[in-house]
């Protein structure tokens, strides 16, 4: 696990590397490049000194940076089951994931992804919210928030990977609070 922050972040690589193995990813990065919402504040001053002045810069305020978890460059034959575009005017809850085209005209498509537990303690939601708006309101980028827990979430909504099946240690059946579909037959539940 020591690519990743969280066993939820290892857990959704697994359903990624699933997926991919399909041809409905074409490519995913974990800990992309991260944006900078607010660039650092400083000002500057003057400092006496015994025969002259010295102009001195300060910090008062440091940078706002977003790091996402992954980035998901998506093949188009998932459009409709695993993402629909922003531009769609569809229901965008429909599926697990919003996604942003390409600039390149192309009509790829791309998902910037955040893993989040089921519960936390330390008020992670509030900060991911606070930063999923600047994202969006910023650089015009949607971030999907991805709750990856044994009770809700993308596995009982989509399907769960073979290796989550087993526990992370003993590599025993795993405990399920749902009933675990595959990939196969998540796909057939969309055709």
């Amino acid at each position: 696990m020591s690519l990743f922050d969280s066993t939820e972040e290892l857990w959704f690589g697994w359903w990624l590397q699933e997926v991919q193995e399909a041809g409905y990813i074409d490519s995913f990065q974990h800990h992309p490049e991260a944006y900078l919402l607010s660039p650092a504040f400083s000002y500057k001053y003057d400092k006496p000194l015994k025969t002259r002045t010295k102009e001195l810069e300060s910090n008062l305020l440091s940078p706002h940076i977003y790091s996402p978890d992954f980035l998901v460059n998506w093949n188009k034959n998932a459009r409709g089951f695993f993402f629909l575009s922003i531009s769609d005017q569809l229901n965008l809850k429909s599926v697990p994931f919003v996604a942003h085209e390409t600039e390149d005209g192309n009509n790829n498509y791309y998902s910037i992804v955040e893993i989040k537990a089921g519960f936390s303690k330390f008020h992670a939601g509030r900060e991911f919210s606070i930063n999923a708006k600047w994202m969006l309101q910023r650089f015009g980028v949607y971030v999907n928030k991805t709750i990856i827990s044994n009770k809700t979430g993308l596995f009982k909504d989509t399907f769960c990977p073979g290796k989550y099946l087993l526990t992370d240690k003993a590599k025993k059946n795993r405990t399920l609070h749902f009933e675990p579909r595959t990939l196969e037959e998540y796909i057939h539940d969309y055709i």
